[in-house]
């Protein structure tokens, strides 16, 4: 799947519309990483407003996760959505879709996790061994 993230700065200066693309088929995971207040929440938004546009318009099965660990009101809208997971609701409920398939569920539709704070949610884990025992679930599955 194609995610599109909105378009190049630089390029826009110059009067030229550059669409910056995130292909999902070339890049299984993908971190966004800044300083606070440096736009991530804000480009992890558009990716989920494109993200669900662009699976209504290909008609492709998929699922697309949100897991905010903050749960403040950047992801406010999505808070009655069917797989939005506050705090440390987030490893009780999207690890079963990996599990199952691990497991032996046939189902092989795209599936599309998004972290929101993911440093501060391994911090939160209680304990040390959790939160390797986690890291490795993620990186098996990612």
């Amino acid at each position: 799947m194609l995610l599109r993230l909105g378009f190049n700065q630089d390029l826009l200066l110059l009067n030229l519309q550059r669409e910056i693309v995130l292909d999902t088929d070339k890049n299984a995971m993908t971190l966004l990483q800044g300083a606070t207040g440096s736009g991530k929440t804000f480009l992890l938004n558009r990716m989920l407003a494109y993200c669900e546009y662009d699976l209504e318009q290909s008609g492709e099965n998929g699922t697309v996760i949100l897991c905010d660990f903050k749960g403040d009101d950047s992801f406010k809208e999505y808070r009655e959505c069917k797989n939005y997971y506050a705090f440390m609701e987030c490893i009780e409920h999207f690890w079963s879709i990996f599990r199952d398939r691990q497991q032996g569920n046939p189902d092989r539709s795209f599936v599309l996790l998004f972290f929101d704070e993911y440093a501060s949610f391994l911090t939160a884990l209680d304990l040390r061994r959790n939160r390797k025992q986690l890291k490795r679930k993620l990186l098996c599955v990612l």
